[in-house]
């Protein structure tokens, strides 16, 4: 039977990259010495995907950073370079489609006063989601926003990198409708979005340094003076030669690679693993089962039902019936790596997992917006925890499955507008946090958004062991 939103699945996975040449090492570029005093910064930086050369064979260190550059280089270093470029105000109805032009199928209808998030181009379509569905609009249909800058064209390489940014509260613009991408971005405002950045993720400056007084700290705009000085008992920035600190300068390219390294090395925060995946995650290439070995799976019932018929004998699993958002992280009864009994912040703290499967909400469904928002505000509680105690591992949200018919009509929790909705809400967390979202809803739904009778368990909610097999597959072509 038909899919409701199958094409989703086929969607490519967005890649917003800097219009500029990627290299190996700092080794390939030309205008490059290892004697170089910025040398390790730069070598670092291109290392970790960062930065990239202006051509084949040059990084141009000297020549100044741009607002838009640096934003784009924090975005990468916070594992978000796939962040939504902005969003749309539908204003006439329109048909989102699942793929770019007029001959693939209408999934959707959209409507005056909905919203589309859009994620980027492709030959001549917007790809978007909207009312939990991703697909595609003509880019003549929709202007498109990225926050409230009007300089900022939703084609260009660092819009989405822009809007993450701002919507982040890390930077504002030069106007109340200017963000001045192409301008040069000063020292002073460096310090300010680097000390910004470390308060949003909770980093901890070394103030190791003594505090300077630069010959020419009165030219330091106040607003940026906390900032500034923060940096420099950090020892992420110094004066020049002649010592003084030249606020309102542009940085290079050399300067800011060098700023990077030394605020990553005082913060001890490594460039963070980037999965922000746009609408659901790519199908590849199936994976064996021993690439599970360091992942965990965390959750309610339908991951015990995991844990029963997955097989994965090098998984870990943190789940229990009727587990809510809630709970999750003061529940005390899971089996630890270490033999013993805790919570999920106790064993995310025992072991490095690479990868964590997150499938939590519905013991939550509601229908009142109270409720929604709670879950929401938990939900993204459990995976700024994840986060924070697994840097480096590659993160997955899976969707709310569909329910029998049955089950929804008569139901005013488990039903299909709920689940909907939630779906939404969860979608919106994989682009705010940057993991991927693993679509189980659209995978076992028929052409109605119902799960099958003969799928579900007899509550209606639970899918029957068959279908574990069929989850099994997709999380292993999906990652």
């Amino acid at each position: 039977m038909k899919k409701l939103l199958s094409a989703i699945l086929c969607l490519c996975l967005l890649s917003f990259c800097f219009p500029t040449f990627a290299v190996l090492a700092a080794d390939d570029f030309a205008d490059l010495r290892s004697t170089d005093l910025y040398y390790n910064a730069v070598e670092y930086a291109v290392n970790h995907s960062l930065f990239s050369g202006t051509s084949a064979t040059m990084f141009s260190p000297n020549v100044p950073m741009t607002r838009g550059m640096f934003v784009t280089v924090l975005c990468k270093y916070s594992g978000a370079s796939r962040y939504a470029v902005g969003s749309a105000q539908i204003a006439e109805v329109i048909n989102l489609r699942a793929g770019p032009g007029t001959n693939y199928t209408a999934m959707a209808v959209l409507h005056s006063g909905d919203t589309a998030t859009v994620y980027g181009t492709e030959n001549g379509w917007y790809k978007v989601t909207a009312n939990g569905v991703s697909g595609f609009i003509r880019c003549d249909l929709i202007n498109v926003h990225c926050g409230p800058f009007s300089d900022v064209s939703a084609s260009s390489y660092y819009a989405g990198c822009i809007n993450w940014a701002y919507e982040s509260g890390l930077v504002s613009g030069t106007s109340g409708s200017t963000f001045s991408p192409e301008r040069s971005v000063s020292r002073e405002e460096i310090c300010a979005i680097l000390y910004k950045l470390a308060e949003k993720r909770g980093l901890t400056l070394n103030q190791t340094n003594a505090q300077t007084t630069f010959p020419d700290s009165t030219s330091i705009n106040r607003a940026f003076l906390t900032a500034v000085t923060a940096m420099q008992r950090a020892g992420v920035i110094s004066g020049r030669t002649d010592g003084y600190f030249y606020p309102m300068n542009a940085a290079s390219r050399a300067e800011v690679a060098t700023m990077l390294q030394k605020f990553i090395q005082d913060t001890g925060t490594a460039p963070a693993a980037d999965y922000s995946y746009y609408g659901t995650v790519p199908e590849s290439s199936a994976v064996s089962d021993s690439y599970f070995d360091d992942a965990c799976f965390i959750g309610h019932s339908i991951v015990v039902g995991m844990k029963t018929y997955f097989n994965l004998l090098g998984a870990d699993f943190y789940a229990a019936n009727g587990m809510c958002t809630t709970t999750m992280q003061t529940y005390k009864d899971f089996d630890l790596p270490d033999g013993g009994t805790g919570t999920l912040p106790d064993a995310l703290s025992q072991k490095s997992y690479r990868k964590a499967y997150i499938m939590l909400g519905v013991n939550e469904l509601s229908g009142a917006n109270y409720d929604r928002q709670s879950f929401y505000s938990h939900m993204s509680a459990v995976l700024s925890l994840v986060r924070q105690k697994l840097p480096q591992a590659k993160v997955y949200l899976i969707a709310l499955s569909p329910v029998t018919k049955m089950e929804s009509e008569g139901s005013s929790i488990y039903n299909r507008e709920n689940i909907l909705a939630y779906n939404v809400l969860l979608q919106q967390l994989s682009r705010e946090k940057g993991v991927g979202y693993l679509d189980f809803f659209s995978l076992f739904a028929d052409a109605e958004g119902y799960m099958p009778p003969d799928g579900a368990a007899p509550d209606g909610i639970h899918p029957v062991q068959s279908q574990y097999a069929v989850m099994k597959n997709y999380i292993k072509t999906h990652t």
